[in-house]
């Protein structure tokens, strides 16, 4: 049995090149079968952004993570200040990988295009911060609604209405 996680809605698994119906998320895929020897499973997770939609004192501000990366703005990597991240879309934000020639390397760094035109680079959570400084991981992101908590219907699910 294969673990699927929540946050990834549109997984997809092959066995030997030939793709299996996508399993839902937050569930387990059984793969029953004889297995042979020089058989590959070959599973491709959904990386979408997916987002939470902050409360209380996180009102008006939203989370982005990258399948199971929180990301984070770091001014390290920005000529914005923390205080003045312009606002992003949701409904079009494309990540594109970027690297720097920092002394700490991320695990990912992501270029993404603020409504406002200019580029902003999120890292991954546990990079941010890495040199002492600020950093913020509730960023203002537009188009996206919040949803109640439910047991049954994990945050993960919190892609655009």
């Amino acid at each position: 049995k294969l673990r699927i996680p929540a946050w990834s809605s549109q997984t997809q698994v092959s066995i030997n090149g030939k793709k299996l119906p996508s399993p839902p998320p937050g569930a387990y895929l059984s793969l029953q079968r004889e297995w042979k020897n020089g058989d590959t499973v070959n599973v491709q997770f959904d990386m979408s952004f997916h987002y939470w939609v902050g409360e209380r004192d996180c009102q008006g501000l939203t989370s982005i993570y990258r399948g199971p990366l929180l990301l984070a703005f770091d001014p390290v990597y920005n000529a914005v200040d923390p205080d003045a991240v312009p606002d992003l879309n949701a409904a079009g934000l494309q990540p594109e990988m970027v690297t720097t020639n920092r002394s700490i390397q991320p695990w990912v760094l992501i270029r993404v295009k603020g409504v406002n035109g200019q580029d902003i680079e999120l890292c991954d959570f546990a990079t941010a911060g890495a040199y002492g400084n600020y950093y913020r991981s509730w960023l203002p992101v537009r188009g996206v609604e919040p949803i109640r908590f439910d047991a049954h219907k994990p945050i993960w699910n919190n892609r655009l209405h």
